[in-house]
């Protein structure tokens, strides 16, 4: 995280903290991004389709094994 953020303004909001398995669907999850003004996002369990591919983001990082939650 410290590397990160020595290269960008970084926004960490975790899924299962203070909320336990806080998930966003995709409308709710390209309104945070418009709101923090993120060009790369990198999700554990948030949806990533539809109207947050239409951000104009540089890259969609997800950590799962099969990135189910990102339209790719």
């Amino acid at each position: 995280m410290v590397l990160l953020e020595s290269l960008a303004d970084v926004v960490y909001e975790p899924w299962i903290d203070p909320v336990l398995l806080k998930k966003l669907g995709p409308e709710p999850l390209a309104a945070r991004i418009r709101e923090v003004g993120a060009g790369v996002v990198i999700c554990e369990t948030d949806v990533s389709t539809g109207e947050v591919l239409e951000l104009p983001l540089r890259a969609i990082g997800s950590t799962r094994g099969a990135p189910s939650n990102v339209d790719v």
